[in-house]
């Protein structure tokens, strides 16, 4: 059940049904320690979306923001009871028509028994610059991320990224560890016929519990991402 919000966004309500069959096989772990997943889950979706752009390919001005929240109960008939939020906000403005300043938050938390299958990953150039894609992950966390843009010939973008994740950490016996995440780049945006081209070089946190040691990562990408 959807709701238009005009012509800058819109509210969609789900309900979902998921069942989950999954018998993960380690090697060289023993097999008790190895955790099958064999859940029911059915659950409410609601989902926000404005998107008040000026250019969904090389945005200028304006913001974008997606909300949702997951919500499954033990009242539908849910083997696992929980609430999942997942924020994302992008926000971009020019000035003197050459620079613009790009502001992107993310971040997810939850409450009740939120299955480990449910976590959140990120990372990656449309991301969290610094790590790969996806390595980012958890259900409670946050990072921002500030890019600068300079248009050096109409084609031709130069870039300058940063980065910074507050991550809580559990590890295997339940100790908590809260780690600060960091990461930045310098990057080149070209556009063609063919789409937008873009190539980025960036050091960050090497993993999630090794924040204070780096490295470095290479990313490409060509073509359109809608």
């Amino acid at each position: 059940f959807g709701i238009l919000l005009e012509r800058s966004g819109n509210i969609v309500m789900e309900y979902n049904h998921e069942q989950m069959d999954v018998d993960p096989k380690v090697s060289g772990l023993d097999t008790t320690f190895s955790q099958k997943f064999n859940d029911r889950l059915r659950k409410i979706r609601l989902n926000l979306t404005i998107d008040m752009l000026d250019n969904s390919i090389l945005p200028r001005r304006g913001i974008y923001i997606d909300a949702s929240l997951d919500a499954a109960y033990k009242k539908l008939n849910s083997n696992k009871a929980y609430q999942q939020y997942i924020v994302f906000l992008d926000a971009y403005h020019t000035f003197y028509r050459r620079h613009n300043i790009a502001l992107h938050l993310f971040y997810t938390n939850f409450n009740g028994d939120l299955p480990i299958y449910k976590n959140a990953f990120e990372g990656g150039p449309s991301s969290f610059i610094g790590m790969s894609n996806d390595q980012l992950m958890g259900n409670k966390y946050g990072y921002v991320r500030l890019d600068y843009r300079y248009e050096y010939k109409k084609d031709i973008f130069l870039k300058i990224l940063l980065n910074s994740a507050a991550y809580d950490l559990f590890d295997m016996v339940g100790i908590r560890d809260t780690n600060n995440l960091y990461g930045y780049g310098l990057g080149i945006k070209l556009l063609s016929i063919l789409g937008t081209i873009e190539f980025i070089v960036s050091q960050g946190s090497t993993s999630l519990n090794q924040s204070d040691q780096m490295q470095t990562r290479f990313y490409f990408s060509a073509g359109y991402t809608l």
